[in-house]
């Protein structure tokens, strides 16, 4: 799953903002690695980032 997040995530269509799922910006719904933590964006933010 965490693969998934980090090809979406590397994409030039999250790059450009041509690719979403629901609402633009929210996030793509899989986990990403920690090291990833500085690309996710909206929900999966807030939902995978501790404080």
């Amino acid at each position: 799953m965490q693969n998934i997040a980090v090809h979406l995530y590397a994409s030039q269509y999250h790059a450009k903002g041509k690719l979403r799922w629901g609402e633009p910006g929210m996030g793509y719904g899989f986990p990403m690695p920690v090291v990833g933590y500085d690309s996710l964006i909206g929900e999966d933010r807030i939902a995978q980032v501790p404080e």
